[in-house]
């Protein structure tokens, strides 16, 4: 999707994710958002939007939900990065960004943080129990000497979640490590069952 009438944009699901199977150049399913006719423009900018998607979630301190994805840019640019939610109307109640700074080209990085770790944005704040949510990515212009024929934004990964297991110094190894009242004591112990994917 654009944010001005100007921008040709385009975005494609296919091939363009991380390669996840070991000992194999195949890449996975993932997003790629791109570009057409940046040459002609100045400053300019594109959004990719993941429309609404359903949430189940109960913990209401933003602290402990994470939002991770991995990304890929034709060239060193900014990502702004946001997540709104949505009531049961889907009306929007509120959003969270963040600006991330890429450090190489054309190589796909993870990036993962806490919600509490971004900012507000827009009217509304966000609510942690909204049965929706709408992530969505923002590339613009690109720094000085960047040469592209054809911009391009590559999303593959993404995940919002809590904590699978808790750790902590008053934890016990014999319980569950589930909540923080049945926390691990030793980080060993969680990363012993946790599974990919899983916050600990």
């Amino acid at each position: 999707s654009n944010q001005t009438s100007l921008v040709a944009s385009a975005v494609t699901w296919g091939r363009f994710g991380t390669i996840d199977a070991a000992y194999t150049t195949i890449a996975s399913d993932g997003l790629q958002l791109s570009v057409d006719n940046t040459p002609q423009l100045k400053d300019w900018s594109a959004t990719l939007f993941s429309g609404l998607r359903p949430v189940q979630n109960t913990e209401v301190n933003i602290g402990k939900l994470t939002f991770s994805f991995d990304h890929a840019v034709s060239a060193v640019r900014p990502i702004v990065v946001s997540i709104e939610s949505f009531d049961a109307q889907k009306k929007r109640t509120g959003g969270n960004e963040k600006n991330l700074y890429t450090a190489t080209a054309n190589q796909f990085l993870m990036s993962s943080f806490e919600l509490a770790d971004m900012s507000s944005v827009g009217e509304g704040k966000f609510n942690p129990l909204d049965p929706y949510v709408q992530f969505s990515f923002t590339i613009g212009s690109a720094s000085a000497g960047a040469l592209e024929t054809k911009p391009t934004l590559r999303i593959d990964n993404v995940s919002y979640r809590t904590p699978a297991y808790y750790v902590s110094p008053t934890g016990n190894d014999n319980q569950d490590g589930r909540t923080e009242a049945t926390a691990f004591f030793n980080p060993q112990t969680a990363l012993q069952i946790a599974k990919p994917g899983d916050i600990i």
